[in-house]
């Protein structure tokens, strides 16, 4: 997947996006508890969660993504999507040598890296 990485919450609207590329969405597939849009090539574009007061199926999405094929950078930001919409907590980053989002020093948007 293309470099951008960038997650974005609206307490407000009870939404939670995780931008996975710049790409433009052609097509977007309901898949229950979240919604991913995706490109003209197939490839996933973003996860959207409309309701933020259930905790995110990380599996399910990383399933829908890919399954086994989901690369290191793209499960590190899925689980610490997951886990800033879930509790409002700045996730840990990921183990030594595992790539993966840089926590923000403030605010509900994390850097792209």
């Amino acid at each position: 997947m293309a470099a951008l990485r960038e997650v974005t919450v609206d307490r407000e609207a009870d939404a939670g996006y995780l931008a996975l590329s710049g790409a433009p969405v052609a097509r977007t597939a309901d898949h229950g508890s979240f919604v991913v849009d995706y490109s003209t090539d197939g490839s996933p574009v973003g996860i959207e969660v409309l309701t933020l007061d259930r905790p995110l199926d990380v599996h399910g999405v990383l399933e829908v993504l890919g399954g086994t094929a989901v690369d290191p950078d793209t499960d590190a930001w899925v689980r610490a999507f997951a886990a800033r919409i879930g509790d409002d907590r700045v996730p840990s980053p990921p183990p030594a040598g595992r790539p993966g989002p840089r926590p923000p020093a403030n605010g509900t948007r994390f850097p792209a890296t």
